[in-house]
């Protein structure tokens, strides 16, 4: 895997737990913890210190932030490491260089 396969994808998976991210906090309606999430971890990818990182400390704030999430958030990582590797994914479309913001061409 090529370093701008791997940053495509890390890229990727950011944009896709931010959302999610961004989707719990609200049903749960908790507005500050949003503004606190979107402060520290919504930025430009780019503008983070170690983009390689950036998923991780999503998936640590959103286990921090309240137990009720956890179920949802071990879903969304098997599912998402289903649908990424599945024989059926999208970034097979790609061939073998995957390009930067795939979540708006899926």
């Amino acid at each position: 895997m090529t370093g701008q396969n791997i940053l495509a994808l890390i890229e990727y998976i950011d944009a896709m737990l931010i959302f999610q991210g961004n989707m719990w906090i609200a049903e749960i309606d908790e507005p500050r913890t949003g503004e606190v999430f979107k402060q520290r971890l919504c930025g430009p990818l780019d503008e983070y210190e170690f983009i390689e990182h950036r998923p991780d400390h999503v998936i640590d704030f959103l286990w921090a932030f309240r137990t009720t999430v956890r179920p949802g958030l071990r879903q969304f990582v098997d599912q998402r490491y289903t649908y990424l590797t599945s024989p059926d994914s999208n970034l097979l479309k790609y061939g073998s260089t995957l390009p930067f913001d795939i979540w708006h061409l899926d």
